[in-house]
């Protein structure tokens, strides 16, 4: 039994599109370009074994941090 509305949105366009841009994208924009929720997407993605690229975490901090703070 699936929860109701965990289904609509993986059709195999959707799916193929997070195998493309999970490894490189932030969550929040490949929900907006797929239509969903961060959380469904980050569950999906966890789902299908996906992960991120190789120090994908660290240059999304480094650049938060960089450009946090060029502006102060």
């Amino acid at each position: 039994m699936s929860r109701a509305g965990t289904s609509r949105i993986w059709t195999e366009e959707a799916v193929a599109t997070l195998r493309r841009l999970f490894p490189t994208k932030a969550s929040n924009d490949i929900a907006d370009i797929i239509g969903c929720s961060d959380c469904a997407v980050r569950e999906k993605a966890k789902k299908l074994g996906l992960k991120k690229v190789e120090g994908w975490r660290r240059e999304q901090f480094r650049n938060r941090w960089i450009n946090g703070y060029k502006n102060t």
